[in-house]
């Protein structure tokens, strides 16, 4: 089907409206009873362009000691790495970003990793390849207020990862989705945003 691989990031980004769709409309019968709020994570950026949210404190890629222990089961098999934590995340942004909103897949020789505000991925033995804020690397999608929210997901039928971050502008009262789709089954190679 050498059509459908051309095609391929628009049938995704339909998909994804569809089934956002399809939630929409099923929701519209069900009566809300409660007054809806915006998530933990578009507050937080919301409060970040208000001046409420105070920069970082200096960091370092050091960690200490008590921060290092990690509780490892004795029955896991395979490589256990440290991503993505706190520290790390902020020094991205120079932010501190609360509640970790974290997202992972798999791939054949990959896994990546999104929390907040960062992307990584690393090969199956643990080796980190790549590390960055989530609007550097939607960088070609021109995103102007701070992407967070992250998901990330593995397509096993044409091997590639599909990486989602939200952006809302408060002034505006809008909202965007940014939307990416890697090449092939290496992260490495090219994307479609």
């Amino acid at each position: 089907m050498p059509w459908f691989k051309k095609w391929y990031p628009y049938v995704a980004v339909l998909t994804v409206l569809l089934l956002t769709n399809v939630g929409f409309i099923f929701s519209q019968n069900l009566k809300q009873s409660i007054k809806p709020t915006i998530s933990g994570g578009a507050a937080y950026i919301e409060a970040l362009h208000k001046g409420l949210v105070p920069k970082a404190l200096k960091t370092s890629n050091q960690s200490t000691p008590e921060k290092q222990q990690t509780r490892v089961s004795t029955n896991i098999i395979g490589s256990v790495v440290q991503s993505i934590n706190f520290e790390q995340d902020g020094t991205n942004t120079g932010y501190y970003h609360i509640p970790p909103d974290n997202a992972g897949c798999a791939g054949p020789n990959h896994f990546l990793l999104a929390v907040n505000v960062s992307i990584e991925w690393y090969t199956k033995s643990g080796t980190r390849q790549q590390s960055e804020d989530l609007t550097d690397f939607f960088s070609s999608t021109s995103p102007t207020y701070g992407l967070f929210d992250p998901k990330v997901l593995y397509d096993q039928y044409n091997e590639r990862y599909v990486v989602i971050a939200l952006e809302k502008d408060a002034g505006s009262k809008t909202s965007n989705i940014h939307i990416a789709v890697s090449q092939s089954s290496d992260p490495n190679g090219s994307w479609y945003y």
